[in-house]
């Protein structure tokens, strides 16, 4: 994933106003690890943002470059706390509506500059069916919740081929900014519980909370990486003692540490940190202890800055381009991905490296004009510093409003045209008219010479079309074990029929309850996302997932028990994405013989083709020569043990549907004027439909009921 700038300049503003804190001034200091302009944390910037650009643009080079997000947090930890000690030092007080306003003045200028412009772009050059997400992820952006969206998005199913947006790298930004929302209200509330206290006292509260903030954190991630590694990578708790890790540098004395030693402690810091941006990967758990290496070496080249020795590393890296470079970061971070995302929809997504070396410079030039021309100014200007906290405030939520709100309206009305057109989709394949979709490989259909000038549903809206049991509970998600087990069909229908599985078996729940109200089927779902029914157990999972899909599974079985069995079971997996044992095979039987010993036929549905995840983009691209967005059929199958683990077991049969979405030599991603895949590996409700008439005569010919 992305990582962000964290320079301690830029900081979100909140729009609250508690008390100003007071405390008495402190006489006398020891000198820490701050002393006034400091080169080698602006080279450390400039490596930092370095790291990240070249992994966005070539991943292979620096796998681990995504650290370059550490060490910006843990610099804007401790500049941001030397910041507030010092105030509190120098002047007894330290007013926190002054902080956040100070903030917002570095911040905001520049991030809702280039939300602004990305919104535009991406409504010239991001193609329609992607707008919706993005104008989603552009106010989450705006108002400093990206990394909980995408957090979110993380665990939610549906969001799993979600494509890039220009602005997902916005989600760090969110997680400093409500770190130093409440953070500082902490610190504020601990000086004042203890505000008797000396200076020295007062240097340990806050050193005291920033501590405790260090380990609870530190400790939470040690836990989420493990149980939720997708959400546990954005959150706020799981990045928060990165920030409180810097902070603690700031009470480090380091007069006492003899200058040679500094420096080579700052050499470890700057290897540890190169190193880590190649040796640690992206299937690596992370944060948690993972993170410590950048964490780490980021800290040691701040304790060991400034010692002024001959071979000092800042005497080799903070020179006058680095120190630009640092100046310039946060512009920098914030341009490079978008401009990076949207050359890559106009030009496609593999850009040759010459292209990416001039997208590079462009994005320095665009980033320089920004600071200088943007973010400085603003941050200078008197009309906003001379005034009080609030009048920022004011400026900064209506600033945040006019970019918000334009995106939510784009987002909503998005959304509406793409209802409205799924809509009309599935009107259309309930009439199942004889060449759409699916019905144009019936036999004895002649559909060949037919021409659709334009696709149903339109690509643009193909990733909302899907069935409604994914909002109303009836398909368990991926956190819950409940079995709702929801009719379908014909809710009186003499045969009772089950559709048992993940969401692939879902696939088929639109044909099978068209088909049960024409046939006089009761069909009943029994589906949980990501968990096929397998008495297996999962390995390469997260425990959180590992132990809800095992107990969805016994309440399955529960509830078979106390029902009447089934004359028909419909199942089928998501080949290849569910890791198990030796013991998968065993595991399958045995979740099988829950139906069979009770006299039920299972029929086992081959996994469908998977397309690719720009698949309906492509589509919008070419719906008349639908044939460039097919894929070779070697690419789309994939191998389906449950086939093999099928033949030769009484009372079992297999449907292989292959030959619908594949022939000469490739699967496709239209058929019979239909739009068939919503993402890389689940079709449409509206091509689900249309496969009912195909799945009867797989019925009749298997003599079902």
């Amino acid at each position: 994933m992305v990582a962000t700038e964290g320079a301690p300049r830029r900081t979100l503003c909140s729009v609250v106003s508690p008390a100003a804190l007071m405390v008495k001034p402190r006489r006398t200091e020891r000198r820490t690890a701050v002393a006034g302009f400091r080169p080698d944390i602006q080279a450390l910037r400039a490596l930092a943002v370095s790291i990240v650009v070249v992994y966005h643009f070539w991943p292979r080079v620096l796998p681990g470059g995504f650290v370059g997000v550490d060490v910006f947090f843990v610099i804007s930890g401790f500049l941001i706390t030397a910041h507030l000690v010092s105030e509190i030092r120098r002047s007894g007080r330290v007013s926190l509506p002054s902080f956040w306003a100070r903030r917002a003045r570095r911040l905001l200028p520049a991030s809702l500059f280039v939300l602004a412009v990305t919104a535009v772009a991406s409504f010239m050059l991001i193609p329609a069916g992607q707008r919706q997400q993005v104008f989603k992820e552009i106010v989450a952006s705006a108002v400093y919740l990206q990394n909980w969206l995408l957090a979110s998005d993380s665990v939610d199913y549906l969001a799993a081929d979600n494509l890039p947006t220009p602005v997902q790298h916005f989600w760090s930004l969110s997680a400093e900014e409500q770190f130093y929302v409440v953070v500082p209200v902490l610190i504020a509330i601990a000086l004042l519980t203890f505000r008797r206290r000396s200076a020295a006292g007062r240097d340990r509260v806050v050193a005291g909370a920033l501590a405790v903030i260090a380990v609870a954190s530190f400790g939470y991630s040690l836990y989420a990486t493990f149980a939720q590694p997708g959400p546990a990578y954005f959150i706020t708790p799981t990045r928060a003692w990165e920030f409180a890790c810097g902070g603690l540098l700031a009470f480090v004395a380091v007069a006492g540490i003899p200058a040679a030693i500094r420096a080579a402690i700052a050499w470890a810091g700057w290897l540890g940190v190169a190193v880590s941006a190649f040796a640690i990967t992206g299937g690596m758990p992370f944060p948690g202890v993972v993170a410590l290496a950048p964490v780490l070496g980021t800290a040691a080249v701040i304790v060991g800055g400034g010692s002024k020795v001959q071979w000092a590393p800042e005497r080799f890296l903070a020179i006058r381009p680095t120190v630009w470079l640092g100046d310039v970061s946060y512009s920098i971070y914030l341009w490079h991905w978008p401009v990076l995302v949207l050359a890559g929809s106009v030009l496609g997504d593999d850009l040759r490296w010459w292209v990416k070396v001039v997208l590079i410079a462009a994005v320095l030039l665009i980033a320089g004009l920004t600071t200088r021309l943007i973010e400085d100014p603003v941050r200078r200007m008197p009309a906003l510093v001379n005034r009080p906290p609030r009048i920022t405030f004011i400026a900064a939520v209506l600033a945040m409003a006019l970019v918000a709100v334009p995106a939510f309206v784009g987002w909503q009305g998005a959304r509406q045209a793409a209802a409205d057109e799924v809509a009309a989709a599935v009107a259309l394949a309930e009439r199942q008219t004889e060449c759409f979709g699916a019905n144009a490989r019936l036999a004895g259909h002649e559909c060949d010479e037919v021409e659709y000038p334009q696709l149903t549903p339109d690509p643009s809206a193909a990733t909302d079309d899907r069935t409604a049991v994914y909002a109303d509970g009836c398909h368990t998600g991926n956190s819950s074990d409940a079995v709702p087990a929801c009719v379908f069909g014909d809710p009186n229908g003499h045969v009772r029929v089950a559709l048992v599985g993940d969401s692939h078996a879902l696939n088929w729940l639109p044909a099978l309850d068209a088909l049960g109200q024409a046939r006089g089927w009761q069909v009943v779902l029994l589906t949980r996302a990501a968990c096929p029914f397998n008495l297996a157990e999962q390995i390469l999972d997260t425990a959180d997932a590992i132990a809800s899909c095992a107990s969805w599974k016994q309440n399955v079985i529960a509830y078979l028990e106390a029902s009447d069995a089934f004359d028909v079971v419909f199942t089928s997996h998501f080949s290849g994405a569910a890791i198990y044992g030796p013991d998968e095979e065993q595991g399958v039987h045995a979740a099988w013989a829950q139906f069979l010993d009770r006299g039920s036929r299972l029929v086992v549905l081959r996994d469908l083709p998977r397309a690719t995840s720009g698949t309906t983009a492509c589509l919008e691209q070419h719906q008349i020569d639908t044939e460039q967005c097919a894929r070779p059929i070697e690419d789309a199958l994939a191998d389906d043990n449950y086939l093999r683990f099928a033949r030769g077991v009484d009372g079992v049969d297999i449907l292989d549907f292959t030959d619908v979405f594949c022939w000469d030599g490739t699967c496709k991603s239209a058929i019979g004027g239909v739009t068939v895949y919503r993402d890389s590996h689940h079709i449409t409700q509206t091509f689900s439909i249309t496969l009912a008439p195909i799945l009867g005569v797989e019925a009749d010919r298997l003599g079902l009921p």
